[in-house]
């Protein structure tokens, strides 16, 4: 995440960005694969990033149909908190987590 107004990131099927002033999380990928993913200077090979990030995908889509169907918060710690009201469709209105624009 870099500086206010551009802020971007794919975590799995779904894009974090700013709009308007505000930060959103929308559907990205339909078919979640690692060209999805918008990937960290991290000291691990790419086959190892990519399962984690893979199952990070599995594990926020879960969360988000789960909070979709009976309202609730989904927080991804340190990036992003998405409250969201029962049956509410995408894109979401999101809040910084442990970061500030």
């Amino acid at each position: 995440m870099m500086g206010y107004g551009t802020v971007s990131g794919r975590p799995g099927g779904w894009r974090l960005y700013f709009l308007g002033g505000k930060l959103r999380l929308e559907r990205h990928c339909q078919a979640v694969n690692p060209a999805c993913f918008t990937f960290g200077a991290l000291p691990v090979d790419k086959a190892r990033q990519d399962r984690f990030l893979m199952e990070l995908a599995a594990l926020l889509d879960q969360a988000l149909g789960e909070a979709a169907r009976t309202g609730g918060t989904v927080t991804l710690s340190r990036l992003f908190r998405v409250e969201l009201r029962r049956n509410q469709a995408p894109p979401y209105p999101a809040a910084p987590s442990g970061w500030k624009p």
